[in-house]
């Protein structure tokens, strides 16, 4: 199976988030027998997270706001990334940021780290514009994958959001700044709310643990 010109032995991957960056199900896994390996997203920065309750179980999986808690790229290269390189599988890096800066900063760090492809979440607010997601503008979406392009050594896939009104506008203007794939689709927004005391538990993303296969490839 190629995607983006990286050949992968077999489609199955992980989705980012469900996996953490591999050594967490290692013991559960053989990784030896996926095509690729899809980390959590990674920051620039250190980002701590939500604050609790950030979980909660339903009944056909789970709904969570952990907020792309994670220890920072330098800490990813340093202890996860060599323990990745240990199997004959694909690595594809899933990229947070809450500003342009800060995604153009990961993925130039990364662009020299020998990895098979960037995943990049732009389902992250903007914290430059009123906060709204990087991937609900289409003009914002070509802009950041344009200058993702720039600096990337590897083939990109940008991940989208599917809380938008029409989402093949977004996937175009992707594609328009040189996407080489697509990835369908980010976590959907989702709410519990307690009969008890008649106000949401917590507010947050519907995610179930699936091994899938998360991209579409650019024509």
């Amino acid at each position: 199976m190629d995607i983006a010109g990286i050949t992968l032995k077999n489609p199955v991957m992980p989705a980012s988030g469900t996996f953490g960056s591999g050594q967490e199900y290692s013991g559960f896994v053989d990784l030896d027998r996926l095509g690729a390996v899809v980390t959590k997203g990674v920051s620039l920065v250190p980002w701590e997270g939500n604050p609790t309750p950030r979980i909660m179980e339903t009944a056909s999986g789970m709904i969570n706001a952990v907020g792309l808690q994670n220890p920072g790229i330098e800490v990813f290269i340093r202890r996860d990334l060599p323990f990745l390189r240990q199997f004959d599988t694909k690595v594809i890096v899933n990229v947070c940021g809450s500003t342009v800066a800060d995604y153009l900063g990961a993925v130039e760090r990364l662009s020299v780290q020998g990895i098979d492809m960037l995943e990049i979440n732009i389902s992250c607010p903007n914290v430059e514009h009123g906060g709204i997601a990087f991937g609900q503008e289409p003009r914002m979406v070509e802009y950041i994958t344009k200058e993702i392009k720039k600096k990337a050594a590897q083939p990109v896939s940008m991940k989208l959001t599917p809380n938008v009104t029409d989402i093949t506008e977004i996937a175009k203007a992707a594609e328009a700044g040189g996407a080489d794939a697509l990835s369908l689709i980010n976590t959907i927004t989702g709410m519990s709310a307690s009969g008890k005391r008649k106000k949401p538990e917590t507010a947050c993303s519907v995610r179930h643990f699936l091994i899938k296969y998360p991209y579409g490839v650019l024509p």
